[in-house]
């Protein structure tokens, strides 16, 4: 701007020149010393200046009202000298297509950069919707290519980071990105001991989640893959590693659905893994180990000299089948468990013909046997496992005449 008033001043000096022989009188121009200036030449050349002064100060008017306009292909500067009343520039749109569209010429031999930010101190750029509207979208058409919606790289710390709400009500997620393709929605490379993605929360709010992966049901939320080192890390100095949320399912392990060999789910508690893949495939329960039982507890003894424990009939099985319930007395065994380890005994053998007995989850018989005897007046005992249905109860049954004591030694969650 400085360059184009210096250019003006030359001019305003001469035009103020034309104006001082115009005025001379011609019959005074002896006087002066002066010649007086033929009126065609005068007109001729006043007529330049003020086309001069006139494109000049157009020129003037147009600097002073925005900056001159980019030639095609060379870069727009935000937040320059160029930008008289402000330290940034602005680019408002009230349509509804959006503020500002940049497209890039194609994919090339190089890497194209849509749009470059750099700072040396604070954000390059910052995007604010205020709306209900997306603050920033970012697409990639170019279905031949591998190129990305969204590169970013640094030699410090964070490469790209994106602040959220301070609304501790809202819900919204501080950026959504969706792939539509096959490809991922999000791609992290973590080159030497860098981090690929990484997720911070630094809010004490319940509920807050640095990292969430959801595909509304056609494939993995979150998806590691790595060569050699870990495909997925997590780590915590306070609180769990990883948790792993309760399932929607109303059967677990699943009964019905194709899954792949490596889910997890969790229901009521209980860990499950699907070890084979397949229609609902092969699972197995992970949680829990065996819980033993501080002291081992009695919770069944059919014989009528000893009246404790109180429940179920004081009398011999000889034929019949009798459910038990495995947390009487305040034994220590919980309800919704997996299954009990016990020591069956088996008294008073009352046949001289081998006999059996059998404990099983309470249900139909299964018609399998627990523990076996050759005669009359026999004891003997078996420690063994059994499943037990959702209030921890079994069931016991016997062929022949005898006594059964249950003591139970501790159960599986």
């Amino acid at each position: 701007m400085k360059a184009q008033i210096a250019e003006l001043v030359p001019i305003k000096a001469q035009l103020a020149a034309l104006q001082r022989a115009v005025r001379v009188p011609p019959g005074d121009a002896d006087e002066i010393g002066e010649t007086v200036t033929d009126r065609r030449q005068l007109l001729k050349h006043g007529a330049l200046l003020a086309a001069g002064a006139v494109a000049g100060g157009a020129a003037l008017v147009a600097s002073q009202a925005a900056p001159a306009g980019a030639a095609s292909g060379d870069p727009m500067v935000l937040g320059t000298a160029m930008n008289a009343g402000s330290s940034n520039t602005s680019i408002g749109s009230t349509s509804s297509s959006g503020t500002l569209t940049v497209t890039s010429p194609g994919p090339g031999t190089a890497l194209t950069v849509d749009v470059f930010a750099n700072s040396v101190a604070a954000e390059g750029v910052v995007i604010n919707n205020a709306g209900n509207g997306v603050a920033l979208a970012i697409t990639n058409s170019d279905a031949t290519s591998n190129n990305f919606g969204v590169f970013a790289t640094s030699n410090g710390t964070n490469s790209l980071f994106v602040g959220s709400t301070t609304n501790s009500a809202n819900s919204a997620a501080c950026m959504q990105i969706e792939a539509h393709g096959s490809g991922p929605a999000v791609l992290g490379i973590g080159s030497g001991t860098g981090t690929g993605v990484m997720g911070s929360v630094d809010t004490a709010a319940s509920g807050a989640t640095a990292v969430f992966g959801d595909t509304a049901g056609h494939g993995p939320g979150v998806s590691g893959q790595s060569a050699s080192g870990y495909g997925v890390r997590a780590a915590s100095s306070a609180s769990a590693a990883l948790f792993v949320d309760e399932t929607g399912l109303a059967a677990v392990p699943p009964t019905s659905g194709a899954w792949t060999q490596g889910a997890f789910v969790v229901k009521s508690g209980h860990l499950w893994y699907c070890y084979k893949s397949g229609t609902p495939g092969a699972w197995v329960k992970m949680s829990g180990g065996f819980v033993p039982l501080a002291t081992p507890k009695r919770v069944y003894d059919s014989r009528a000299a000893n009246p404790i424990p109180g429940q179920g009939p004081k009398t011999p099985l000889n034929g019949l089948r009798q459910g038990i319930d495995l947390t009487y007395g305040a034994s220590g065994v919980p309800t919704n468990i997996t299954g009990a380890l016990v020591n069956l005994v088996v008294a008073n053998t009352a046949n001289a013909n081998p006999g059996y007995a059998a404990i099983f989850r309470n249900g139909p018989n299964p018609g399998t046997s627990s523990i076996n005897w050759t005669g009359a007046n026999q004891t003997l005992a078996v420690t063994t496992f059994t499943n037990v249905d959702a209030l921890s109860r079994v069931a016991l049954y016997s062929p022949v005449n005898t006594d059964i004591v249950i003591d139970v030694l501790g159960y599986y969650p």
